[in-house]
């Protein structure tokens, strides 16, 4: 009678186990959902602003600035051409520096269409950052769930690693 009390308990402990173990594998499983929904966003203002690349190239070839064009048009070609999310973000970080410098130029920004074209990029910048954000946070809370008991044995379990492609932003001159 003691026997299958012991092997009672040991078996609804073990199924409790279980159930917690799976409920952390499906709260990590959202937790990439997450992050991969919030980094669709940031792709989408990402590629909204490599859409204006063209445009802005044109307003300035008839002016003599600092930036290569050609520099930019490559920085937005790698960008659209990216598969993996690193290589995006390297990609991204190409073409926020030459965007900095060409917006920088002062011979451009006596161009109406120029200045119409920069205010375009600063919207789609501001939206860029929002996405950034949240695509940071759905990164950090991912990663700080893999560090918490018992999600960190479910982790490993079910084989979830860090995700360190955090999107960074280059400080402005």
């Amino acid at each position: 009678m003691k026997r299958t009390l012991y092997i009672l308990i040991g078996l609804v402990f073990a199924a409790g186990l279980v159930g917690v173990l799976i409920q952390q594998r499906s709260q990590l499983l959202e937790d990439r959902r997450q992050i991969d929904i919030h980094w669709a966003q940031v792709e989408e203002g990402l590629k909204r602003r490599a859409d204006l690349v063209p445009a802005l190239l044109a307003a300035s070839r008839s002016y003599a600035g600092e930036i290569q064009p050609d520099e930019l048009a490559k920085a937005r070609a790698a960008l659209l051409a990216a598969r993996r999310r690193q290589d995006e973000i390297s990609a991204n970080a190409r073409l926020a520096a030459g965007l900095r410098r060409l917006l920088a130029d002062p011979a451009l920004k006596s161009s109406p269409d120029f200045e119409r074209l920069s205010d375009a990029l600063a919207a789609a910048e501001n939206r860029i950052a929002v996405d950034r954000r949240d695509y940071n946070d759905a990164v950090k809370k991912y990663n700080m769930d893999l560090q918490l008991f018992p999600t960190n044995i479910a982790a490993a379990l079910f084989d979830f690693h860090r995700d360190d492609n955090y999107l960074k932003t280059e400080p402005r001159p």
